[in-house]
């Protein structure tokens, strides 16, 4: 009857910041806690400086779908994160 866990996946590059602020609402403030921020990087592309193996591949594929909009170009919001 009770939940004892909340898992959040975001996928491609999210900024958590906001999302952990959100669980400060006060409609659920007292019923959640954030007990973690896990976040999974493309280590050989990070090594190398880059975000993503393929920048141009993923720059292409979010332009191609309407429900990936950015204002901010992935590579700073990959800084940001």
């Amino acid at each position: 009857d009770q939940i004892d866990h909340l898992v959040i996946e975001t996928s491609g590059l999210a900024l958590p910041k906001p999302l952990v602020q959100a669980f400060q609402w006060p409609t659920i403030r007292h019923a959640f806690t954030v007990d973690a921020v896990v976040t999974v990087v493309d280590a050989p592309a990070v090594a190398e400086g880059r975000f993503a193996h393929d920048p141009q591949a993923v720059d292409a594929q979010r332009r191609a779908d309407p429900e990936l909009d950015h204002d901010t170009p992935l590579a700073e919001l990959f800084e940001d994160q």
